[in-house]
């Protein structure tokens, strides 16, 4: 066959050609080519293979040339391509029918699933989506990128040759970083070769080899230097790391200039051994170059499901002194307890079963060390949920409170750090009935009851020094009682649809208790005491404008107490608006016997579009202390203004005794594509500490995507 050269000019206005290919079922079916006629144009037509069988691909242009044999198109002069998701433009394009490739050139533009891309020159193979392209200019919310050549090959891997790329879309970025070579592995990872990081036209640092997972929100790296009286100058600098699924971490370096070099990690682990499980590794470690001293905080936690119902975890605690979080910031363990545990926990249908051990070392507040303090080896725990035992006018509840435990107690005032432990039994049923009246005009009663028989056995104390035998027999004793609980409740609700919704509610509730015949302890209610106890409360509501709960109590013991009478509190807390922007909330504790309020406080907070600001007053009121009332008050705001720059501030005074506890001021500035904090405090002792943090606002993760059309993407 002859070849023949089909060819449509361009008269005055633009003449657009429409071809198709179709193809069915996995099957290459041959199509027409058809150029329709206009008012200057003429009709002509080829017959020839598809590009991919399976996909219409619309192609204009000014000017296109069909050649049978190869079986080749060229198109110039607007081009236009349309296949799929992804559209083509350029100046000149050739499509390969046999091989289905198509080469465009002269400001080529790919877009695919609203990723823009730019560059000289694109080779497209529409069988298997692999594809090179040259000099290319890239952008994708949030990445900016050109580089010399991007090659895709097949579906899962993207070359990268010298590419530059930024979050910044300032004329010229204040950031960027450019590299010898980027591979990514698709939806995995990146790696880049001897990759430099800028600042403006300077240089930062350099990595011979960098890798990062796709997987990863995080930025890759942090810079903060700050000040502080212990520590001096420091910087420090995190660097965040992806291992596989859900296994991640970061490694933190601290040079300080009086302490020398801190080192960190931080470790997220996940594993699936015959079960899931997740925990967390963190240690922070310091040579005290002033004394030679090594110092570190230490954790680690983990939660393992077993199955759905079986629940295993276990946590280690270690601080090497008191005072570590407070001179290096860190707030890993407890200053004054660590805790370490083993536990394990079934939760069934209807009951729930736990066992574990535990250790806790606390603070010597005399010798400034860790010393055990308590220990329970072990803990057990079973409890069986509220069930309908039966049912009369209204349902009978029962539920179930047991367990057992050994506990060690360190002898605060034995020098050779003696133990005395105790086996404490303790099983609690609860029967539970409630019934709600017939609801009124305005009123909705209710009355519930409960009974409790809480029983505790007690198989106390033997005395085991550390080096020694034990110095004291074991003692046995029961403590039996029974708890009754009466509670009254009734709600007024006014429904006006005019007004807020009105809510009053009160409650009355009397308890009574009687303890058994075998109890023993000393420091508890003798045998056969009788307790009384009687609970007032009052909650309204208007609305969600205002609220307040209040509640007080009244105890009584009988003769064989002496007749023995307290009144409890009465406690007070409640939230209001008085008009939009301003609101106040309020907590309080009044004592009837002091007639005084012991403690509270008062806080009014107010708002703008730009600010907020929140004051706050308390009080206490404290018994043979001088001053016996302490009163501080607290001031702190935020304000943002119109150049991006925010400023927060708190201060803290102690009224009572007329001095500075603390004050913090911080400012935040929005540098385009960085974000910058610096803070100010200074405490009550007069030591000060400053901080100033660096941060890239947007870096996220570079992904290269691709689609059902075989294209390649690189960005978010």
């Amino acid at each position: 066959m002859n070849n023949t050269n089909h060819g449509v000019p361009l008269f005055g206005t633009p003449f657009f050609l429409y071809l198709v290919f179709i193809g069915l079922s996995g099957i290459f079916v041959p199509a027409d080519l058809h150029a329709r006629q206009s008012a200057t144009g003429e009709v002509s037509g080829a017959v020839g293979n598809t590009l991919t069988g399976s996909q219409r691909v619309s192609l204009f242009a000014d000017y296109i040339s069909y050649q049978e044999i190869p079986g080749t198109i060229h198109a110039r002069g607007e081009v236009c391509l349309w296949y799929a998701d992804v559209t083509l433009t350029a100046e000149e394009a050739d499509a390969d029918i046999a091989k289905r490739k198509v080469q465009a050139r002269g400001e080529v533009v790919l877009v695919e699933a609203g990723r823009e891309i730019h560059c000289a020159r694109l080779d497209y193979d529409l069988r298997d989506g692999s594809a090179y392209a040259r000099d290319i200019r890239f952008a994708a919310h949030p990445w900016y990128y050109q580089g010399k050549a991007v090659e895709k090959q097949g579906d899962k891997r993207v070359l990268i040759e010298q590419p530059l790329f930024t979050t910044c879309n300032a004329r010229h970025p204040h950031y960027h970083l450019t590299a010898g070579r980027i591979d990514i592995e698709l939806e995995k990872s990146l790696t880049a070769h001897n990759a430099v990081f800028y600042i403006g036209t300077t240089p930062l640092f350099y990595l011979p080899w960098f890798f990062r997972s796709l997987k990863d929100t995080r930025p890759p790296f942090s810079v903060q230097v700050g000040y502080s009286d212990y520590e001096g100058i420091n910087a420090e600098v995190n660097w965040n790391y992806y291992l596989w699924n859900e296994n991640y971490g970061s490694l933190t370096f601290n040079l300080m200039e009086r302490q020398g070099l801190g080192w960190g990690l931080d470790q997220h682990f996940q594993y699936t051994w015959y079960g899931k499980g997740e925990g967390d590794f963190s240690v922070f470690y310091v040579k005290d170059e002033e004394f030679g001293k090594e110092r570190w905080t230490a954790k680690l936690e983990s939660r393992y499901e077993i199955t759905a119902r079986d629940l295993l975890q276990f946590n280690v605690d270690y601080l090497s002194d008191r005072d570590f979080n407070r001179q290096f910031s860190t707030s890993l363990v407890d200053t004054y307890q660590q805790k370490s545990h083993l536990a394990y926990s079934r939760r069934g249908d209807g009951y729930y079963f736990g066992a574990g051990i535990q250790d806790v070392e606390s603070m010597d507040p005399e010798r400034k060390i860790y010393l055990p303090s308590l220990r329970e080896l072990p803990n057990i725990h079973f409890s069986l949920s509220s069930r309908k035992i039966f049912e009369t006018f209204s349902p009978v509840y029962l539920s179930l409170n047991s367990g057992w435990r050994r506990y060690y107690e360190r002898v605060e005032e034995d020098p050779n750090l003696s133990f005395r432990y105790r086996d404490v039994f303790h099983l609690t049923p609860t029967f539970t009935q409630t019934y709600s009246f017939p609801v009124r005009v305005l009123t909705q009663p209710s009355i519930s009851g409960s009974l409790a028989l809480p029983m505790t056995g007690n198989h106390k104390e033997s005395l085991i020094p550390a080096y020694g035998e034990d110095a004291a027999a074991p003692q046995t004793c029961l403590d039996a009682a029974y708890t009754t609980q009466l509670t009254l409740t009734n709600k007024w609700v006014n429904y006006q649809r005019t007004t807020p919704t009105h809510l009053m509610q009160s409650r009355f509730t009397h308890e009574f208790s009687r303890k058994g015949p075998l109890l023993q302890e000393m420091y508890l209610p003798r045998a056969g005491v009788d307790t009384h106890r009687l609970k007032l409360g009052l909650d309204y509501y208007r609305g969600s404008t205002f609220n307040m709960q209040t509640q007080t109590g009244y105890n009584l013991l009988d003769e064989t107490a002496g007749w023995q009478a307290r009144m409890d509190s009465l406690t007070f807390n409640g939230r209001t608006s008085l008009w939009r922007p301003l609101a106040l909330s309020w907590q309080g504790n009044y004592g009837w016997e002091k007639a005084r309020i012991t403690n509270g406080y008062l806080s009014a907070g107010t708002y703008g579009k730009k600010w907020n600001l929140t004051l706050t007053g308390s009080y206490s009121w404290r018994e043979n202390f001088n001053p016996e009332h302490a009163i501080f008050g607290t001031l702190g705001g935020t304000y943002n203004t119109g150049i991006e720059l925010s400023v927060r501030s708190s201060i803290q005074y102690d009224f009572s005794g007329q001095r500075l506890k603390n004050f913090t001021l911080g400012l935040g500035r929005d540098l385009h594509c960085w974000n910058m904090q610096a803070a100010f405090t200074l405490y009550e002792d007069g030591k000060t500490n400053i901080g100033l943090g660096i941060n890239l606002k947007a870096f996220p993760q570079v992904k290269a995507g691709m689609g059902g059309t075989g294209g390649f993407s690189v960005g978010e």
